[in-house]
């Protein structure tokens, strides 16, 4: 699993030359680029079959495309990037380039020469882009595969109406769910069939981002948020998010009992 918690010693979004801890989750982010690029890749793939699928049983077709712009440019993004800093070794250093442009060889060939760029004046402004790199890839990842999972629907008996997350009346309150037919619904209700079990004796019971966000009452981008702060540990596949329901329902309580204390100052 890719970690994308900050240093604890240098703090949020900082990446310090020199220090060890930087180093090691830039060099975990330069290897997962890859992978990243190559998942973009399969998720706009499969976003075209299922458009496929649905035109033949339709027997209609839709004018545009089915991809993800958001996809196509973190896909440029990364080979970008990475282009860029092969280049910058290739011209200060006496080496030869990598036969191909093919991300997975530009960052091996990054990663081989590490111990070079971690003495160059820019190897912070590095670890900074791979950070955003893997970030933005991961976010346009689940933002995709939400755009593509079932709607939730309600859990009363015979009642299959979407639902939605209906506002608090304070921040100190929690939201509750209601579907389109009017039946309000605990989160703890609507949250249970959704949950994946981690295969670890019971412990760690994960869900999706979409239910992760009826679950605290918040929305969708606001857990991605959480999760690139570091506030919450992100699971799954990088196409397919997952968030610990305890560990989220935990961070939750604790904010609302601070928001009580302060009478809803921040």
């Amino acid at each position: 699993m890719l970690s994308l918690e900050f240093c604890r010693a240098c703090g949020p979004g900082v990446f310090a030359a020199g220090c060890a801890s930087c180093e090691m989750d830039a060099r975990a982010r330069l290897s997962a680029l890859p992978a990243l690029y190559a998942e973009c890749l399969q998720s706009m793939a499969g976003t075209a079959r299922r458009r496929a699928v649905m035109e033949r049983v339709s027997g209609s077709h839709k004018r545009g495309t089915a991809l993800s712009p958001e996809l196509v440019v973190v896909r440029s993004a990364i080979h970008d990037v990475l282009a860029c800093w092969v280049a910058l070794v290739v011209d200060e250093r006496p080496v030869a380039a990598p036969v191909t442009t093919e991300v997975a060889e530009a960052a091996q060939f990054l990663i081989v020469h590490w111990p070079w760029l971690r003495r160059h004046p820019g190897i912070a402004d590095f670890m900074e882009e791979l950070d955003g790199l893997v970030r933005s890839a991961l976010s346009a990842l689940d933002r995709d595969a939400d755009r593509t999972a079932p709607q939730p629907v309600c859990a009363e008996p015979g009642c299959t109406a979407p639902v939605t997350i209906a506002p608090s009346a304070s921040a100190t309150m929690p939201a509750s769910a209601c579907c389109a037919r009017g039946h309000r619904l605990s989160l703890a209700r609507l949250v249970e069939p959704g949950i994946v079990e981690s295969g670890r004796g019971g412990a760690g019971r994960r869900v999706p981002t979409r239910v992760a966000a009826l679950a605290a009452g918040v929305t969708e981008a606001t857990i991605r948020q959480w999760a690139s702060r570091g506030k919450l540990i992100r699971y799954g596949s990088p196409g397919r998010a997952e968030y610990d329901i305890d560990e989220l329902l935990e961070m939750v309580g604790g904010q609302s009992e601070r928001l009580r204390e302060t009478g809803g100052r921040t």
